[in-house]
């Protein structure tokens, strides 16, 4: 998706000789400018973290307190090397 009147200056050189029209983008103030530019990163950003949210809400790790352990847990080889002990 394009905005109407912002170009590429490296590629659009036909389109800087002209002057700006009044309904451009480029022919807006610059806070103007730069508030939809920033307005364009916060919505990814928030989409990214709602995305984000929604997979760790589906597919995230569930969460044992120790509390509700009472049998306690099966330890492996594979535990033990990452320095975890079994009951004595």
């Amino acid at each position: 998706m394009k905005i109407s009147g912002m170009i590429d200056e490296s590629m659009d050189t036909e389109q800087l000789k002209s002057d700006p029209e009044p309904w451009e983008f480029r022919a807006k103030p610059t806070w103007q400018r730069l508030l939809i530019m920033i307005g364009g990163v916060l919505v990814n950003f928030l989409l990214a973290f709602v995305i984000y949210s929604m997979v760790l809400y589906t597919w995230g790790e569930s969460y044992i307190a120790n509390k509700d352990v009472t049998y306690g847990v099966m330890i492996d080889s594979t535990a033990q090397k990452l320095g975890l002990q079994k009951w004595r």
